[in-house]
């Protein structure tokens, strides 16, 4: 057996145990599922740790918001308001180390949100967890 056999049984294995516990599917119990999937493409260990954090902000911005995070029920308006959020709030408001600075989020660094959320939810198409 390949290493490459070992992780896609370890990526089928972890994605079963994590579908039975729970009739509810949500955005972070699938991020190891993401994270295996991506290695196993031979997708560069930062480009997945970019999409594995923004998918963290998207979890967290949906429960701040009192938002359902179940992937199922995640709506393009969900996403839309968002991507919007940080084009409204100063720069690095959020962040843990870095203090707010004046302006905002600029297009390029929105565009990456979006791309990274693109293949987010392309692999949860590809993988049959969402129907679009």
């Amino acid at each position: 057996m390949t290493p490459s056999d070992n992780l896609n049984l370890e990526i089928d294995e972890f994605l079963s145990k994590t579908l039975r516990k729970d009739a509810t599917v949500h955005l972070a119990k699938f991020l190891e599922g993401y994270r295996l999937s991506a290695q196993s493409e031979g997708k560069s260990p930062k480009i997945i740790a970019i999409v594995v954090a923004l998918v963290r902000y998207l979890d967290e911005f949906l429960t701040g918001h009192n938002l359902s995070t179940d992937v199922t029920e995640i709506e393009v308006e969900e996403l839309r308001r968002f991507i919007v959020d940080p084009r409204e709030r100063p720069r690095f408001s959020h962040h843990r180390f870095t203090r707010p600075q004046g302006g905002h989020l600029s297009g390029h660094t929105v565009n990456g949100y979006l791309r990274a959320l693109q293949a987010f939810w392309a692999w949860l198409k590809r993988e049959d967890f969402i129907e679009e």
